[in-house]
């Protein structure tokens, strides 16, 4: 199950959709010292893997993420992926975390889904 998040989180941090820099993007520094210091990041085991990112293509379209951030992730309703400014951070552990338990003000949760 958690499989799935992780290949829903490889291709939100932008591989094969042609994203730069997102996937080593950060909250601003403040925060990032406040909140994340201590805390070890979790790495994504499929970055790089050309089936899982496939794979997590198909999961990227079967639960409609493009509807909200586009069919490239350049955003549109939800906000772009394809970009350095990532509200809740861009590294896997904070895409993780966005994907299983949604956000508020619109991104839902998936965790029931995978």
């Amino acid at each position: 199950m958690l499989r799935g998040i992780w290949i829903g989180g490889t291709l939100l941090l932008g591989l094969e959709l042609g994203f730069s820099g997102a996937a080593n993007a950060q909250t601003p520094d403040s925060a990032r010292a406040d909140s994340t210091a201590a805390l070890p990041k979790k790495l994504n085991p499929y970055t790089g893997n050309p089936e899982q990112t496939a794979e997590g293509r198909k999961l990227y379209l079967k639960w409609n993420c493009y509807g909200c951030h586009g069919t490239q992730g350049g955003g549109g309703i939800g906000k772009p992926l394809n970009d350095t400014d990532w509200a809740y951070g861009g590294d896997d552990a904070a895409v993780f975390e966005t994907i299983l338990e949604g956000r508020s003000g619109g991104m839902p949760k998936f965790g029931e889904l995978v």
